[in-house]
């Protein structure tokens, strides 16, 4: 099949990064322009028929574990027989994987299509708009939210992008239910320092009579979810758990949305992700995970007690913005070999190699740390110095991990299936 209007379409969304904006929210938010992000959006969608409108809406926010929830809560929403859209960001390995109804992603001709029907909009925005043309995530939720109205959604599930107050996902202003998976340490520049300062950005989703759900354990974050539920006037769970903390939120979520448990249970049972502790090969075990913070790291490193391996062989490159050193001071001692490369974004630059290399021959000078600027390159390497019987782990960035998946699962396969797996 020939895909030229989606590759076309996806050039041209990042194509707009270059132009700049007096408004970029992912790079720096001066506090004077805070609330112009929202208006943005909201004027993008006033201008296209306010495409947000008639849905029932769960709204997603977290440290960590949000994407997997998400995923969880769509998937349960289908088995229940409900037609359920969801966002989920970045995409792994290709732009459609962001937007889902049912089981498949958006078709890349249908993709293409709202792109088209979008750019007047945009170029308008861009000339004469008062806060400037729309973010790379403005349009990208604006073709899921007329995708969304196209077929009929009667449930979306909107993961946040980046922090929840702030967000362009926060001009939904009646959803049903709001969740908070954790609060930990990222996008630090622009959340905040502290675990307050990011609980206060993240709790910016708790919108009036909404019903809230949150797996934190922190009690100051909890205290300022529940000022925020009080203030609103929207109800407070806490949901313990013993286990693994999304399933946990996803059956309380479940539960109060009179979902036979039996969907919630399949649900749980039947949802992959993508570059999410993957396994993409035996032998080596070759795992891809785009852990991108301390708090992630830690996770998907405990999550290798589980597993049988000899040697760990790691395949390491993140973004500038990242707790990069405190990542890999995880990874370190528990690596035979790290093998650096710098992430592959259109829109984001790596955290320099050669920082990241001085600290690892400083503070772990028998560990093997080789440097490439090819991360094919550096997969090749790991699995060359790997025997069958060790493990190949990627990790630090999903923009990292969804590049490397391409030798496993190209783009064209994605795109003809609708489907990661």
């Amino acid at each position: 099949m020939n895909y030229r209007s989606y590759y076309d379409a996806c050039a041209y969304l990042e194509s707009l990064g270059k132009l700049g904006s007096p408004l970029e929210y992912m790079r720096e938010r001066k506090p004077e322009d805070l609330d112009k992000y929202l208006l943005r959006m909201q004027d993008l969608l006033d201008r296209i028929g306010n495409p947000e409108q008639g849905c029932k809406y769960i709204h997603v926010t977290g440290t960590a574990g949000k994407g997997t929830t998400t995923a969880l809560l769509h998937t349960m929403l289908h088995e229940a027989g409900y037609i359920v859209g969801s966002t989920t960001s970045p995409a792994t390995t290709t732009t459609l994987e962001r937007i889902k109804v049912g089981d498949y992603y958006i078709e890349p001709d249908i993709f293409a299509e709202i792109v088209g029907q979008l750019k007047p909009f945009i170029n308008n925005m861009y000339l004469n708009g008062q806060y400037g043309k729309p973010s790379y995530f403005d349009i990208m939720l604006a073709i899921a939210l007329l995708y969304f109205k196209k077929m009929n959604c009667e449930w979306v599930v909107l993961e946040v992008g980046m922090g929840g107050r702030y967000d362009s996902t926060n001009i939904i202003s009646k959803p049903i239910v709001t969740a908070i998976t954790n609060i930990g340490f990222d996008h630090t520049h622009l959340l905040g320092n502290t675990l307050e300062e990011i609980a206060y950005e993240k709790a910016g989703i708790i919108k009036p009579h909404s019903a809230f759900f949150t797996t934190e354990q922190h009690k100051e974050c909890l205290q300022i979810f529940q000022n925020e539920c009080k203030e609103q006037g929207a109800t407070y769970t806490h949901v313990s758990y013993s286990g693994d903390s999304n399933i946990a939120l996803v059956r309380a979520i479940g539960e109060y949305l009179n979902i036979d448990s039996a969907h919630t249970e399949r649900a749980i049972t039947n949802t992959k992700l993508p570059c999410r502790f993957e396994t993409v090969s035996e032998k080596p075990l070759t795992i891809l995970d785009g852990a991108h913070n301390v708090s992630k790291t830690l996770y998907s490193l405990k999550k290798l007690d589980y597993l049988s391996y000899g040697k760990l062989h790691v395949v390491f490159g993140a973004g500038e913005t990242k707790d990069v050193l405190g990542m890999l001071d995880q990874i370190a001692p528990l690596a035979t070999s790290i093998s650096l490369c710098p992430v592959i974004s259109p829109m984001w630059d790596s955290f320099s190699l050669k920082d990241m290399d001085a600290h690892l021959k400083t503070n772990y000078p028998n560990l093997d740390v080789v440097v490439f600027l090819d991360a094919h390159e550096a997969l090749e390497h790991a699995e060359e110095i790997a025997q069958n019987s060790d493990c190949v782990l990627v990790i630090g960035s999903l923009y990292l991990a969804g590049a490397l998946r391409e030798r496993w699962y190209p783009v064209e396969y994605i795109l003809q299936n609708r489907k990661s797996f």
